[in-house]
């Protein structure tokens, strides 16, 4: 299921976060829905996240890095989430595209108000978001994920009470609702 079929949705409420939810996951780490099916698609994501004039686009988008990326930095943030200790792998995996994210620029873009913009590749962006909510451990501490058994989307938890639970209620807590209303009104147990 590409964005062509189905919307972008940011719940996210940081870049690297929306970009791990670029896929649904199943409660093993498999991507169910991929929605990073072609360049279109991510340009649909960066449009969709309004940061396609930050995003170089003289390079060339390489599908398979960003998958590869996202399954790496996804293996960091569900460590950090459920408090076990990251895979060393993913780890070295990414500080070695880290050390390479030198190659950005600040830019002026000239419209009715000028302002300074960040051109850069997309991952070098998305790398640089990571970086920060990593190392922050106000922000690591904040980074929840979706309750939904077929979902795995990651979230900022700026609720007042830090109990957030679902990525979006529309979807993920609704079914969760429905799910146990069906079972209290059948005397089943909720699965």
């Amino acid at each position: 299921m590409s964005y062509a079929e189905a919307p972008v949705r940011t719940v996210g409420g940081r870049l690297a976060l929306d970009f791990l939810n670029t896929a649904d996951w199943s409660s093993d780490g498999a991507v169910i829905h991929e929605k990073l099916g072609d360049e279109k698609d991510v340009r649909r994501w960066t449009d969709a996240l309004n940061i396609t004039q930050s995003v170089d686009h003289g390079r060339a988008c390489d599908l398979a890095a960003l998958r590869d990326l996202r399954a790496e930095l996804r293996e960091l943030f569900l460590s950090a989430v459920v408090g076990r200790a990251p895979n060393a792998v993913a780890i070295q995996q990414v500080n070695d595209l880290l050390a390479l994210t030198a190659n950005t620029s600040l830019v002026v873009r000239v419209t009715s108000q000028p302002w300074l913009a960040v051109e850069s590749s997309l991952l070098d962006l998305i790398l640089t978001s990571a970086k920060a909510i990593l190392s922050d451990p106000r922000e690591i501490g904040r980074v929840g994920m979706c309750a939904g058994p077929e979902c795995g989307w990651f979230f900022l938890d700026e609720s007042r009470n830090r109990r957030r639970k679902w990525c979006m209620m529309e979807t993920c807590g609704n079914r969760a609702k429905a799910r146990r209303h069906y079972a209290a009104r059948t005397d089943q147990p909720e699965t």
